[in-house]
């Protein structure tokens, strides 16, 4: 049986980054983190790295951090 994916999408500025999730109920719950590493540490424990997949939009240099962040995070989970 294929797990579903939980789509977490991610509205990134230059000093936070707005999080909705969505629950086990269908419900979304909205989060609010710095743009810097505590913050990405702080949103990686709402995560379930083997059924998330984060979106965001890639403007601007904003994102790039976070990108890279999770994508080490999530490999490690991975390997």
């Amino acid at each position: 049986m294929k797990k579903s994916n939980n789509y977490v999408g991610i509205d990134i500025s230059k000093l936070t980054f707005d999080v909705a999730i969505c629950n086990s109920d269908g419900k979304y719950r909205y989060f609010k983190f710095a743009n810097n590493h505590e913050g990405f540490v702080m949103f990686l424990e709402f995560l379930d790295p083997s059924e998330s997949i984060c979106v965001m939009e890639a403007s601007g240099p904003y994102y790039l951090k976070l990108a890279t962040f999770l994508s080490e995070k999530i490999l490690m989970f991975v390997l």
